[in-house]
């Protein structure tokens, strides 16, 4: 098996010292730079009845930003003693203890459930047996007191009448090639008799010796019981004479209720010397199997197949078991039997699983171990399960990316792609940081594509027209070849000339040439000492380093207390007057901006919301009780038309951004500024304008312009999708949660999320998110 790193686990024990608990031992494949936790699969503890089993596993985490919390599905007779544990610096080593105390079951099962933000959940399987041996007493070291009344040894338990010997144990020569045998007594019509401690698994057989030394004869009865209170006769021994040898007692019982066994000698009035010698008695347990570690989970490339997969069991037959596969497909048996001598005196029976898949997939079977003859006392299933790993390898769902005439800025592609990966692949721009394109993101982890295709951003954001070309080179992940893309854009800037008409624009140079404007402060945070006097939120400000004019809009993330406010975002709304869109025209809007300073970019986001939707929120706002509540209700009714990351210090142009989405409506722009504890950014010379209308000719040779995300408040959002287009979410679980149609531009989906992956399907996009509890 092929692993870039090899772990042991090794097994701290503090058992009893006839005992040892097992785990599995295991190769597993870890990823560089990936999160993951590695623990034993599972965990088997045997004890003896009325002792506890302990075992020490060793947990080994990296590259984790959360801690890890452990916790027991169960948790009736299985406990640990810790349920979390501290991760610092990404790592931690950590020994988990596991207490196993029996009550009355025989085979206990629990599963140990170890989760950590950001790495799939892991099962361990505990499994706890209280071992059934067999009870055997030979009187050969037994100390019984020397008194006239019962006795109690090693849970054996002896009742005599009143006795002429001291001993109940008598120096004569024993039945196995010991000096001692028991010696019942009858006398005083009182029989003597001896009771076995409580023993769980059921009663299969019963063998001892016995003799008198009395004629004419005496008599003896078998019994067992379930409570050890009520007893049923077993066997009854009579006209037992006195002789010079031991004879053989043997009785099958195959009860798997019994616990306790009993030899009682029957009252006799014809002398009172008469005595029952018993030796050697042995109880043998029902037929049980156990099996040596645990199989969850083993990797398979096509150079390891044939896999030999070896499976141990322990325990005790009394006749042969049957091995079998339920589905027998993906994996053939070495062999079809467990013979009751492959287990017997303590031995580990082994048989091997040999996986023969071609396929790239996932394998699992189930072994089961019945013995229809006498009965297990509960048949053996073994779980296994085989991740046939594929090589890594990467399709593309189209090769060229070529829009033309884009005139929405910044254009963005979508690259897809599906296939595996075995650990993260890198993407790069053969341009790097002089490109015109800018990557939504740098690497593909392998879960990205371990369901359903995946895909990232390329966009383009230049403020000239012109033809603009670059390859995104996808490399490493195990691939055996880098991948190349090629992609080209062609940017026709829309001109200001005749076929252009400027409906409404702003350069703020007086304070009143933004009148009808609104500005709503919603972090509720007071502006540094140098922008005192000024509002909290955007406010109007002189500014000769401009493009033109000397004043701009402006807003910033300077608070006063950046101590306390340094881990909270500035939350400040600006809304522009209303602007009416109508159906026979194509409208756009434009603007410059930049960051105050290089050193600390600003982050902003332009909206847009319907002005009659606006007027209808501001009646209830009074009715909230946070700024939060109105942010939050300000963002589920608002489409976000760009988001701005990192604002550069130079002016920058926006151009063109086209509003033909909210034809037939009256808008508001928004800019809403998010920065975190950075400082301030200029907006100026606002244009609201319009041309004739005519098609846009975008040619992606795949249509994808559907951008689907989780927002922070707990809501998944479709934008770019058509009125009318089909949508579904289905969690890992092949669940579907909703199943709609798409029903505006800006579509907000109501389904409860929680912190896991959901897969979605717009139309003909599908993509992975990750939820957000609201």
């Amino acid at each position: 098996m092929k692993s870039l790193k090899l772990i042991t686990l090794t097994l701290l024990l503090s058992l009893s010292t006839h005992l040892k608990a097992e785990v599995i031992q295991q190769d597993y494949k870890v990823l560089q730079d990936v999160p993951s936790i590695i623990v034993p699969r599972a965990v088997f503890l045997p004890t003896y009845p009325n002792e506890t089993g302990t075992s020490s596993i060793e947990l080994i985490a990296s590259n984790l930003e959360h801690n890890i919390h452990l916790s027991l599905a169960n948790g009736n007779n299985f406990s640990i003693d810790k349920e979390e544990i501290i991760v610092e610096n990404g790592a931690a080593e950590e020994i988990i203890t596991i207490t196993y105390t029996p009550v009355i079951s025989v085979f206990d099962e629990d599963t140990l459930l170890v989760e950590s933000e950001g790495v799939a959940p892991i099962l361990v399987r505990l499994t706890g047996n209280i071992m059934q041996d067999r009870l055997y007493m030979d009187f050969e070291n037994s100390k019984f007191p020397n008194v006239e009344s019962d006795y109690i040894s090693d849970g054996w338990e002896v009742k005599n009448g009143r006795v002429t010997l001291t001993n109940p144990t008598n120096y004569l020569q024993g039945s196995g090639g010991g000096d001692s045998s028991l010696i019942l007594f009858v006398n005083n019509e009182r029989a003597g008799s001896i009771t076995s401690p409580a023993k769980s698994g059921g009663i299969r057989n019963i063998e001892f010796y016995y003799r008198s030394n009395f004629n004419p004869s005496i008599t003896f009865t078998v019994n067992k019981s379930s409570d050890g209170e009520t007893w049923e006769n077993i066997d009854t021994v009579a006209t037992v004479r006195a002789n010079n040898g031991h004879s053989t007692y043997s009785k099958t019982v195959n009860d798997p209720d019994a616990k306790w066994l009993r030899i009682q000698a029957e009252k006799t009035t014809s002398s009172s010397d008469a005595q029952l010698y018993i030796d050697s008695i042995v109880v043998d347990a029902m037929s049980y199997l156990r099996r040596v570690g645990d199989i969850v989970q083993m990797d398979a490339t096509k150079d390891d197949v044939p896999l030999v997969i070896p499976v141990k069991v322990a325990g005790l037959l009394n006749a042969p078991a049957n091995i079998s596969l339920e589905k027998g497909m993906a994996y053939t048996l070495s062999k079809q039997t467990v013979e009751a001598d492959d287990v017997a005196d303590g031995a580990v029976a082994s048989f091997n699983v040999t996986f023969n898949a071609l396929n790239e997939s996932e394998y699992e079977d189930m072994i089961t171990i019945t013995n229809d003859e006498l009965g297990l006392e509960r048949q053996l299933v073994i779980p296994i399960f085989v991740n046939f790993i594929k090589p890594s390898h990467l399709e593309l769902l189209g090769e060229e990316i070529r829009p033309q005439n884009v005139i929405k800025m910044p254009a963005t592609v979508f690259v897809e792609f599906d296939g595996f990966l075995n650990s993260a692949a890198n993407i790069t721009l053969a341009g790097g940081e002089q490109s015109p394109f800018r990557l939504s993101k740098t690497a593909i982890e392998p879960e990205e594509i371990a369901i359903y295709p995946s895909s990232f951003k390329a966009s383009l954001d230049v403020p000239e027209s012109g033809v603009f070309n670059d390859i995104i080179t996808i490399s490493g992940g195990e691939l055996a070849e880098d991948i190349t893309i090629p992609i080209s854009i062609t940017y026709t800037k829309p001109a200001l000339e005749d076929d252009a008409t400027i409906i409404a624009e702003c350069d703020f140079e007086t304070q009143g040439s933004f009148a009808g404007w609104k500005s709503y402060d919603l972090d509720g945070k007071s502006l540094a000492f140098f922008f005192s006097g000024t509002p909290k939120a955007w406010f109007w400000k002189y500014e000769s380093d401009k493009i033109q004019g000397n004043s701009v809009i402006a807003a910033s993330s300077v608070f006063l207390s950046n101590t306390q406010d340094e881990t909270t975002p500035a939350n400040d709304w600006l809304f522009t007057l209303p602007l009416e869109i109508i159906t026979t025209k194509n409208y756009y809007v434009s603007w410059n901006a930049r960051s105050l300073m290089g050193l600390f970019p600003d982050d902003y986001e332009v909206r847009v919301i319907e002005d009659a939707k606006l007027t209808e929120l501001e009646e209830s706002f009074t009715e909230q009780t946070t700024l939060a509540e109105v942010s939050e209700i300000l963002v589920n009714n608002s489409d976000i038309l760009l988001s701005v990351q990192s604002e550069t210090e130079e002016w920058r142009n926006y151009p063109a951004l086209c509003l033909n989405a909210y034809k037939g409506k009256t808008i508001r722009l928004i800019w809403r500024y998010i920065s975190d504890n950075m400082h301030t950014v200029y907006v100026d010379d606002f244009k609201f304008y319009s041309t004739p209308d005519t098609t846009v000719n975008i040619n992606v040779l795949r249509d994808n312009n559907i951008s689907v995300y989780a927002s922070p408040n707990g809501y998944i959002y479709i934008q770019g999708a058509p009125v009318g287009t089909p949508v579904s979410v289905v969690n890992l679980q092949g669940q579907t949660l909703f199943a709609s149609t798409i029903k505006s531009n800006n579509e907000r989906l109501n389904i409860d999320l929680r912190n896991e992956i959901y897969i979605v399907k717009a139309g003909g996009k599908v993509c992975k998110v990750v939820g957000h509890n609201k």
